[in-house]
């Protein structure tokens, strides 16, 4: 079981990192986003387009990125949305059995199906060198790619879940419904 939280606590400190790459993709897309508006509204008024499709298609690649990319880090901070009325009012360990069986028989097979389904999106993408409709955009087949690497990081994070809460059950790993052993980015440094 040791063998099996250090590769959990491996696969939380990468989705960690992840996660701190798409904090970047945030602050990159606000300035990018400042930026076109200011230039739209700058060539209309001069009557010129001072706007550039790379620019445009950069604003919607990192607002992909940063919703993509956190999906892992969600079931790992315990963030993603839930009714909690029955869940709060039950043990821990019959919490952490629903969370075992939920890791298991839903987020695992949901990621593999969806990794199953868009591969061939990608693999068409970029097979045709699939272009942007802006002139000097982004193509999207570099992009697309990120739905897959998406769900694998959420697979991987649903491993780590039931690994952590298998563990806590058996009674040789820590609670993981305690909030400090599901610290968030900034508590994490």
């Amino acid at each position: 079981m040791g063998y099996l939280l250090g590769l959990s606590r491996l696969i939380d400190t990468f989705n960690r990192g992840v996660a701190s790459v798409a904090i970047w993709c945030c602050l990159a897309m606000i300035v990018v986003s400042f930026g076109n508006a200011s230039l739209r509204r700058l060539g209309r008024s001069i009557g010129e387009n001072l706007t550039w499709g790379t620019a445009l298609d950069l604003q919607w690649v990192l607002f992909s990125m940063m919703f993509l990319l956190v999906g892992g880090y969600t079931i790992l901070t315990d963030s993603n949305v839930r009714v909690d009325i029955v869940h709060a009012r039950l043990g821990k360990k019959t919490r952490s059995a629903i969370e075992v069986f939920g890791a298991v028989c839903f987020m695992l097979p949901f990621s593999l199906l969806v990794i199953y389904m868009s591969w061939p999106m990608v693999a068409n993408a970029i097979a045709v060198w699939e272009r942007s409709t802006l002139p000097g955009g982004i193509s999207p087949w570099a992009i697309k790619p990120l739905v897959p690497i998406a769900f694998v990081l959420v697979l991987l994070q649903s491993v780590s879940h039931a690994i952590k809460h298998t563990a806590f059950m058996l009674g040789r790993g820590p609670d993981p419904h305690e909030p400090d052993s599901r610290k968030t980015l900034s508590e994490a440094d």
